[in-house]
């Protein structure tokens, strides 16, 4: 009786420890549910305080016993099973986690977001010499809805949701020459804006728009998008 007891107390002094899962989930092949990317499936990122290993493994197995059809199982090679005892750190490396996993294009843990890069032919009668003039943009939204919030000048509260440049002298829309890639998080698609701002800038066009990463781009000139419309 008093083992019994002295272990029960080694189990409540022993910390907690905390682990981050990833979990397959069983989406039937992107048509079940929608996929970011169709060859990658969805994910769950969680904390868990099983230990990854054959316990974690039984614990997966159990609850997909209970709901089949609603996992396909633990993603061992995406853990790096890191160990933490303080469960802020460890919702901290959660949301690491799933940042570079969403990255990579998986859908993890719902998030369906891609990010697009879109252009607007803009009217350059006002310019002398002007071939061509063009605003350059990125998106979470559909290129649509984004085109038409700088098209009509579209605002919420006093936050102005469109480009003056972009509004002032809109003319249409250019699918045709906007980026058919997809991008997994905005960094990747600030990067694809102004990669497009200069890749049109080099063929004579006068650009407005991707900023954020242009001065960190102007000085590669051989840093091109390598898909795309090619303009004469």
């Amino acid at each position: 009786m008093r083992m019994h007891t002295r272990t029960h107390e080694e189990s409540i002094d022993r910390p907690k420890r905390f682990w981050i899962e990833v979990v397959e989930i069983d989406d039937d092949r992107g048509r079940k549910f929608r996929r970011r990317h169709r060859f990658l499936p969805s994910l769950h990122v969680g904390i868990t305080t099983v230990e990854p290993g054959p316990k974690l493994q039984a614990r997966w197995k159990r609850k997909m016993n209970k709901k089949p059809g609603t996992w396909i199982g633990l993603r061992p090679d995406l853990m790096d099973e890191i160990e933490f005892d303080d469960r802020s750190a460890a919702e901290s490396h959660k949301k690491a986690m799933v940042a570079t996993l969403s990255a990579m294009g998986y859908t993890v843990n719902g998030d369906h977001t891609v990010y697009s890069v879109y252009v607007i032919e803009l009217d350059h009668s006002h310019l002398p010499d002007c071939t061509g003039y063009f605003y350059v943009g990125q998106t979470a939204k559909s290129p649509v809805e984004r085109v038409i919030e700088h098209r009509d000048g579209k605002r919420t509260g006093n936050r102005r949701l469109y480009s003056k440049e972009a509004h002032l002298h809109f003319k249409k829309w250019r699918p045709d020459l906007g980026l058919s890639t997809k991008h997994y998080s905005r960094e990747a698609a600030l990067q694809a804006e102004s990669h497009w701002r200069l890749f049109l800038e080099q063929r004579g066009y006068r650009v407005v728009g991707g900023q954020e990463k242009y001065e960190q781009l102007s000085d590669s000139t051989d840093e091109n998008p390598s898909s795309g419309p090619y303009l004469t």
